[in-house]
């Protein structure tokens, strides 16, 4: 029997958005100066959103070249990735001289599973990834760190962090309008025009950036909010965001990065802040309501909250 294809891809994982429900398994939401309640599974999410597309020669060679300054480790890493890539991606090569019946079947059959991985691969990745991230989530609401000081469990989970990061709508858009440039701007005997196609180069890209961040930020400080307050912590459909960045102004340049991640109304963690604390207790409302500001600022279309009221402020 075939798996089904997966239509409906979230780029918010519903299992962190159910730590801002209510008794009704909903949260409330801000969207288009609307403010309404909406299950988990009804949010977040397009159809087909991380589809695989087959990248071409010339677009392989366009990704090594991107990377080719980083460590050779860190090469093989891409390398890997692009065969993953292709066997899903790539299309069957069958010369379809004298089958009979029972061998067209099964070629059709064949078909249908390569355009159901399509589909579904990197849903199905985020997810298995997803589903381990929810016993640190827990963790974090418990106030409990302690896996942060495994060397494995700290790689997986800042790992975990950037790719909350990357694979949103937000993040998908403003990097299509880049890749969309780098398609005439690369423009060259190397990378003939049409030889590259944003659409085919969006998720591999940022998958691969995400891993270099993540790289990146290893041996960075990890600092736990703990929200004393009544107003609670709200977040959106780019619910990680980088307090160091400019979300009015994206042309501007960005010189460092601390990552800002609400876990729920009551907890959130930074990753390399440079104050010093490993933990940090907000009292007062407007302590809050820096961190919710940064998140209204950075979102695409939608804020979540537990709170009609606190969304209701936002509402302007």
């Amino acid at each position: 029997m075939l798996e089904n294809k997966k239509r409906k891809h979230h780029y918010v994982f519903q299992a962190y958005l159910k730590k801002w429900v209510n008794s009704n398994e909903k949260l409330w939401c801000l969207r288009e100066g609307k403010v309404f309640e909406v299950k988990t599974n009804n949010i977040a999410f397009e159809k087909d959103f991380y589809r695989v597309h087959r990248l071409s020669c010339k677009e392989i060679e366009f990704i090594k070249l991107f990377f080719s300054k980083y460590s050779l480790a860190f090469q093989k890493g891409v390398d890997d990735f692009i065969k993953l890539s292709k066997l899903i991606s790539d299309d069957y090569r069958i010369i379809i001289v004298g089958l009979n019946s029972k061998q067209m079947i099964g070629l059709v059959e064949n078909n249908k599973i390569l355009d159901i991985a399509r589909n579904n691969m990197t849903e199905d990745v985020l997810a298995e990834f997803e589903g381990e991230a929810v016993v640190w989530l827990n963790s974090l609401c418990d106030n409990n760190i302690s896996f942060i000081y495994n060397i494995e469990e700290r790689e997986k989970f800042i790992n975990f962090i950037c790719m909350q990061y990357y694979r949103t709508l937000r993040i998908r858009n403003n990097a299509l309008l880049v890749l969309k440039e780098a398609e005439t701007c690369f423009v060259s005997d190397q990378f003939p025009e049409g030889s590259l196609k944003s659409e085919n180069l969006i998720f591999p890209m940022l998958w691969l950036i995400s891993a270099r961040c993540a790289d990146a930020l290893l041996k960075s400080p990890i600092t736990i909010i703990v929200n004393k307050t009544a107003t609670g912590f709200i977040t959106s459909d780019q619910p990680v965001v980088n307090l160091m960045a400019d979300y009015k102004d994206l042309k501007s340049e960005v010189s460092d990065l601390i990552f800002y991640y609400p876990i729920s109304p009551n907890i959130a963690v930074l990753v390399n802040d440079h104050s010093g604390k490993t933990r940090i207790e907000l009292k007062t409302d407007k302590e809050v309501e820096k961190y919710n500001d940064a998140i209204k600022s950075a979102s695409n279309k939608m804020i979540f909250s537990n709170s009609y009221t606190i969304l209701e402020k936002y509402n302007d």
